[in-house]
């Protein structure tokens, strides 16, 4: 997913016995493990772990990984997923020897051989735990599951945001090659979205290297993909290209937005600075009076209606005239 939902943190409470605060975090996971895993509901229910003491959800969640229990393993790289995230935002990150305990649990449960869905919960925890590398992502960005091999094209590309310098030439050109002929040529709609949204990341990054470097050349690779059947395709080219200020970007951006049920991602295009911005308005405005937000909405999918209003209202604040 490119998406992290934050969470505002309430005030502390104070401290309470261990046993007590572990035994919160297993009720909270019998509770998400009723939903379905890798969706919003498991998200939100999960949420308040990011007020808890992360070795408390290490600790449960450690339980889960070496158990006999697929599902609860699975939810185990989701606790660990969310925890880690939300812990992010505030700027808390786990201590060094649960960081190291956390890496050799989860890095076994990415092994190809490993059930998907396992492989897909525990990639995101290793990643912002700083333990993917491209000996582990390389076998899974051929993986015969399209939700493996969508997460292992994503998180290859971060490897190539962790610092300010561009990346060296061969590395850089490697992963282009890699991300465009999973747009050009893998057969799920999910992999081909994320490809996109991947170089779209590489391309936004591009523009804080010395001189732009390789700006040009990653939208390049997007380019011919503009009027792609998949919205999801479209709306990453098209982010690239507003960046890149290519003419007709904003017109095919309000042809977008004209459609009453336009994809959420179109709407997350619009960027301060914009030309055009009354009629940007007038088009975002149109989708706030026929009720887009509460429109598609699955319960188990972001955007949830909250989250598409403050999109939309967003998108408003950056497109003033």
């Amino acid at each position: 997913m490119w998406w992290r939902k934050r969470h505002t943190p309430t005030d502390a409470a104070p401290q309470a016995p261990r046993p007590e605060r572990l035994a919160r975090v297993q009720t909270l996971a019998e509770q998400a493990l009723a939903l379905p895993s890798g969706g919003m509901r498991r998200w939100n229910t999960l949420a308040p772990l990011g007020e808890a003491d992360l070795d408390d959800v290490a600790a449960v969640a450690s339980a889960f990984l070496t158990g006999d229990d697929p599902p609860r393993a699975v939810l185990a790289g989701e606790m660990l997923d969310t925890a880690i995230a939300r812990h992010g935002f505030r700027g808390s990150r786990p201590s060094a020897d649960t960081t190291a305990a956390l890496r050799l649990l989860l890095e076994p449960a990415c092994h190809p051989d490993q059930p998907p869905d396992l492989i897909v919960a525990a990639l995101s925890p290793l990643a912002m735990l700083e333990g993917t590398h491209p000996s582990l992502l390389q076998p899974l960005v051929s993986h015969p599951d399209p939700k493996v091999r969508a997460i292992a094209l994503r998180l290859w590309a971060n490897l190539l945001t962790d610092d300010d310098d561009a990346p060296p030439e061969h590395v850089l050109n490697a992963t282009l090659d890699m991300l465009t002929d999973a747009l050009d040529h893998d057969p799920a709609p999910q992999v081909r979205a994320e490809a996109a949204g991947a170089l779209d990341m590489l391309h936004l990054e591009a523009t804080q290297w010395p001189n732009h470097r390789g700006s040009g050349r990653i939208y390049e690779r997007l380019a011919g993909f503009r009027h792609d059947p998949l919205p999801e395709v479209r709306a990453q080219v098209l982010s690239a290209a507003l960046r890149e200020h290519v003419s007709g970007a904003v017109d095919q951006l309000l042809t977008e937005l004209a459609d009453p049920d336009t994809h959420w991602q179109f709407v997350n295009c619009i960027q301060p600075g914009l030309p055009n911005p009354t009629d940007l308005r007038q088009a975002l405005t149109r989708l706030q009076q026929t009720g887009w937000p509460d429109r598609s909405c699955d319960p188990d999918t972001y955007p949830e209606p909250d989250d598409r209003r403050q999109l939309l209202q967003q998108a408003l604040t950056d497109c003033q005239p």
